[in-house]
């Protein structure tokens, strides 16, 4: 039997009523004792990083039955990383080898915004966003906007490059 099918359809009940539930009152409760880390009361760099996931995370979720859970996670996750170093190293370890890994990546739209509690901008939102601050003119975002990521930055590169020789053009005449 699979895992997944013992847990969501054998003992489900089990594991929600006995197991779940408890589990994540109890890990709510002690992770919520350690002081909740900012960019203020740490200095590591990776530290920040996860900070600044967490923060990005929690503004997406919105499952009113899981929020205290996720942030009582990224407390006790963030304040081990920062403060002690056999976690940290080991945790610095883990995401080297996911990152050479074969690790497949979440699929398109997933987790989803449609009634499933992620309130994350969808890539084309977060496309047009990031071109409208470059320095593209209003004229030329349609006409980039179907561009994949490398086009658009050499084009914005070869801009900004023009931007400056005319800048230096007109400071020596």
């Amino acid at each position: 039997m699979q895992l997944k099918e013992d847990i969501l359809l054998k003992r489900r009940g089990f594991f929600i009523d006995r197991v779940k539930g408890p589990l994540l009152r109890i890990i709510i409760r002690l992770a919520n004792l350690y002081p909740e880390a900012t960019m203020e009361n740490t200095e590591r760099k990776n530290t920040h990083i996860l900070i600044d996931i967490r923060d990005r995370f929690l503004r997406y979720e919105s499952n009113g039955h899981t929020n205290d859970l996720f942030r009582a996670l990224w407390r006790l996750f963030i304040a081990e990383y920062d403060h002690d170093p056999y976690y940290r190293q080991r945790i610095d370890r883990v995401l080297e080898m996911i990152g050479g890994s074969d690790w497949e990546p979440r699929l398109k739209q997933r987790p989803s915004r449609v009634g499933r509690c992620w309130k994350e901008p969808d890539e084309h939102e977060l496309q047009m966003a990031a071109i409208k601050d470059s320095l593209l003119t209003p004229g030329q975002l349609e006409a980039y906007a179907g561009l994949d990521e490398e086009t658009r930055r050499l084009a914005q590169a070869d801009k900004a490059w023009k931007a400056g020789v005319d800048y230096g053009l007109r400071m020596w005449p």
